[in-house]
């Protein structure tokens, strides 16, 4: 049965061939390959030129910093378009530079190139399978004997090199080519003449008595100032832009407590951001810094942080105990009418009063934490209800910048967020900066210039007034935390006011009058300007230093490879065999060996990778054929030719520019 088939098959083949007779159809010679600088260095050009052009150009947008200020939906899907292109190019430069050496293995080198090798310029496309394969890492880790053991191993590792660079090539072409949203900073002042504004007054004050008090104008009607979730003040601050309060009652670190930090910019800072530059584009963002005179360097505003916890209680007699959680200072607080003068005032005060009324008192608290406490008289006789609040205050750095393409509002970022509560008040909080704040400060800061240009008493203070708001009723829903929301943000906009700024400039005609020029004491606003778009910048995104230096790589691998082929004794590059598809048909019809044993089934053995193949001439009619390694018989190594023993068996290398068939 077996002969049988096997005679039916040849009859089928012979019927075949015969009627297809152009498979007999014989093709004229070819050159295999060329030789000569002119025509090496053109190939070159074709296949490695553009590819290292685009990633030159597009290094060349970052170098120069371009900005593309509004591109649209359509050009940005374009850019990625392009960037596949340019993926493109790279993977046919990679494989060249793979089958350039693959085919210097079966052409030149007289041990021939594995198997496992050979197709390598062919797996660029998706060459996962073929990285983790025995059939690239036998030929690397396993070389025959017939091999110097370093010319394989550096074969497989230009080959894992530019399997790399060819799975990098898609991701990092994209990030390199499609620019990032971001701000590119204008190095250019707006005015040809530079205003130089300074702030006089002495900045970052940590121990505050009365003569730090700075007064500003209050007036006793209410505005509306949006302050996070929170609708309250009554300070007209008369700056340009606005100047919010953020503050927050959130703390990730603590469970539940009445405690509200709030932080704002200094008033010099917010009132000049918006000032100088009268045509600025709609999309400029303004960042504020300070510095000195006759100094490059510049340092980052500070503003205030002020935290301020309430713990509500009752007592009939001298001595009042109060709660808190926030591990700043003791948690637990006592105080004690024979021991704090002004809490005994305040006793004394509210239990002389015959309806229930609303005081207040600043104390020293015996860790010299200096807090304000009020009192309410119960409906029993003797009872008071009592609220201490601790105020805890410090400055810290922050970013300020003004977006006006988005907001007129002035935006400061802390290095931590507000709501990291042990961040800033906590033993991890930077030391040196925290603020002391002594009675009379308080006291002082408390009195209020009324509509008629007098000084309200001390019935009558901002203290008063906001104790008689929280609990009248007006803000029931917030009742609660209405106390320490609003000493918060009147302690943090007190802190926050630096008084006038004054303006220098050497320039005629300026608008600004001109001051004094500044001392060394005195603080200089420093402004940068940033206009924002898609900017090609190193600085947009960590990845972009990393895409370029993969890409660069490439061109390096190019650069090696390009000096490598034009400075050879004979340049050459070899023009047949483009596809593994030509591979294959030379392997087709050249001679069947028996070293692969049976492999007819697939390959199972790494050794048969490690088999050497290479492209001879055989007889006097230039055929050329793939032919594997002999091995001695008896011994299962390579048997060694010496030079010169091809050629007595009518086996010839291939010679450039000559045609074979």
């Amino acid at each position: 049965m077996s002969r049988q088939n096997h005679l039916e098959m040849s009859s089928f083949d012979s019927l075949s061939l015969d009627r297809d007779p152009w498979l007999r159809e014989v093709q004229p010679p070819k050159k295999v390959c060329s030789k000569g600088i002119w025509t090496a260095l053109g190939h070159l050009t074709l296949f490695h030129l553009p590819a290292v052009a685009i990633t030159l150009a597009i290094l060349a947008l970052y170098i120069a910093q371009v900005r593309w200020p509004h591109p649209t939906v359509e050009q940005l899907s374009i850019l990625q378009f392009v960037a596949k292109g340019h993926e493109i190019l790279i993977l046919v430069s990679l494989a060249d530079v793979l089958m350039y050496r693959v085919y210097y293995g079966l052409l030149v080198d007289k041990n021939g190139v594995p198997l496992g090798f050979l197709s390598s310029p062919f797996q660029l496309g998706a060459p996962i399978l073929y990285l983790f394969s025995w059939e690239l890492w036998s030929a690397i880790l396993q070389p025959r004997a017939n091999h110097s053991r370093g010319r394989p191993r550096i074969t497989g590792f230009i080959i894992i090199v530019v399997i790399l660079l060819s799975l990098a090539a898609a991701p990092l072409s994209a990030i390199a080519i499609i620019p990032r949203e971001g701000w590119q900073q204008v190095h250019l002042q707006p005015k040809k003449e530079e205003i130089i504004t300074y702030v006089r007054a002495q900045l970052y004050e940590t121990d505050l008595d009365s003569k730090h008090v700075e007064l500003y104008e209050v007036f006793a009607t209410s505005s509306s100032r949006r302050m996070a979730n929170f609708t309250y003040t009554n300070y007209n601050l008369d700056t340009p832009g606005s100047r919010l309060i953020s503050l927050t009652m959130d703390f990730e670190d603590l469970e539940s407590s009445s405690i509200a930090i709030a932080t704002t910019p200094m008033s010099a800072v917010a009132d000049q951001l918006d000032r100088y530059w009268r045509e600025k584009p709609t999309d400029v963002l303004t960042k504020s810094y300070r510095t000195a005179v006759n100094s490059s360097e510049v340092q980052r505003w500070k503003q205030p942080l002020i935290a301020v916890e309430c713990s509500p209680n009752k007592t009939a007699g001298s001595q009042a105990s109060f709660s808190f959680q926030s591990n700043i200072t003791n948690n637990n607080v006592l105080l004690d009418a024979d021991k704090d003068s002004g809490f005994k005032k305040l006793l004394k005060v509210a239990r002389r009063k015959k309806s229930p009324q609303l005081g207040y008192q600043i104390v020293d608290l015996p860790d010299s934490k200096t807090s304000s406490i009020s009192a309410a008289m119960g409906e029993e006789e003797g009872l008071l209800e009592l609220e201490l609040c601790r105020i805890h205050a410090r400055w810290e750095e922050a970013d300020v910048w003004v977006e006006e393409g988005k907001s007129s509002n002035v935006q400061s970022q802390l290095d931590s967020p507000l709501f990291r509560f042990s961040h800033h008040f906590g033993d991890s909080a930077k030391a040196g900066d925290t603020i002391k704040m002594k009675e009379e400060w308080l006291t002082a800061l408390g009195e209020r210039i009324g509509l008629d240009g007098g000084f309200s008493n001390e019935t009558n203070s901002t203290y008063q007034q906001i104790r008689d708001f929280c609990y009248s009723g007006i803000v029931y829903s917030l009742s609660s935390d209405c106390l320490h929301i609003t000493l918060a943000a009147h302690l943090t906009d007190a802190l926050s006011q630096t008084g006038p700024t004054y303006g220098f400039s050497e320039g005629n005609g300026m608008e600004y009058p001109t001051d004094s020029p500044p001392d060394h004491n005195d603080t200089i606003i420093h402004q940068t300007y940033f206009l924002g778009g898609h900017v090609y910048d190193f600085k947009t995104s960590r990845t972009i230093p990393f895409a370029f230096s993969v890409l660069l790589l490439h061109v390096l691998v190019v650069l090696v490879h390009v000096v490598t082929v034009l400075l050879s004794r004979h340049p050459w590059h070899v023009s047949s065999w483009s596809s593994f598809g030509q591979i294959l048909v030379l392997a087709l019809r050249s001679k069947a060996s028996d070293e692969l044993g049976s492999v007819g089934g697939g390959v199972e053995s790494s050794q048969t990778w490690n088999t050497t193949a290479a492209v001879r001439v055989v007889g006097d009619e230039g055929r050329i054929e793939m032919m594997l390694r002999q091995r001695s018989r008896g011994t299962g190594q390579d048997q060694q030719l010496e030079d010169g023993g091809d050629n007595e068996r009518g086996v010839t290398q291939v010679q450039p520019d000559i045609k074979y068939h």
